[in-house]
């Protein structure tokens, strides 16, 4: 498990980097954006079960998780609120903030775009059989001064079972009910990113501008 979650972890890191940043509604000095955006990661534990179907990944109430590991931005955070995904798409849908950091403020939010589940390995036999679910999600961070960072993450459910009695459960009307964890992921727009993005829209509103005018 945990050389899965190393798997992830340089995987996502490399996604992420090359990840265009997510839009924003305003253009701020790179300092600044880059002073008040979440960066970092942080290892999450919940308090209660989740419920995976073929189709959705919902939590049980009161939907809550510990923040066990942390780095960065992240290291004020001890305890959070998870979402549900309805469906996994393609187009993905689920209920956002996917993940609250704040006390349901709406602030330090991470909003899910896509996600989709696989399993893993199952390790023992008979009675003592175990398969881990992996539900990889990725969207963007909201810091609660409002900048925007690229973010992933890895919730890995603990499921009893081979991979036949696991998937069976999943496609049943009542789901499949485990305990969950999870690592999440943020970047933070690159100065030259974010300078660049600057004088592209400026070149494009001018580029509008003089469009306008003519006509």
């Amino acid at each position: 498990m945990i050389a899965s979650k190393s798997k992830f972890l340089k995987g996502a890191v490399a996604a992420l980097a090359a990840l265009p940043v997510a839009a924003a509604t305003t253009f701020t000095p790179a300092g600044s954006a880059e002073a008040a955006a979440l960066f970092g990661d942080f290892q999450l534990a919940g308090d209660t079960a989740a419920v995976l179907k073929s189709d959705s990944l919902t939590f049980n109430d009161p939907k809550t998780f510990n923040v066990i590991t942390s780095s960065g931005s992240f290291t004020g955070f001890a305890t959070g609120t998870m979402g549900s995904i309805l469906s996994f798409g393609p187009p993905t849908v689920a209920t956002n903030p996917f993940i609250d950091l704040g006390a349901l403020d709406g602030l330090d939010i991470f909003t899910a775009t896509s996600a989709s589940y696989s399993l893993g390995t199952t390790m023992g036999s008979g009675a003592f059989a175990r398969t881990p679910i992996n539900v990889s999600v990725s969207g963007f961070f909201t810091s609660a001064s409002g900048n925007i960072s690229n973010g992933a993450g890895l919730l890995t459910l603990q499921a009893v079972g081979n991979q036949a009695t696991v998937l069976a459960n999943i496609a049943s009307a009542s789901g499949l009910t485990a305990s969950y964890s999870g690592l999440y992921l943020a970047t933070v727009p690159e100065p030259a990113t974010m300078l660049g993005l600057g004088i592209v829209g400026a070149a494009m509103f001018a580029a509008r501008r003089r469009k306008t005018i003519a006509e």
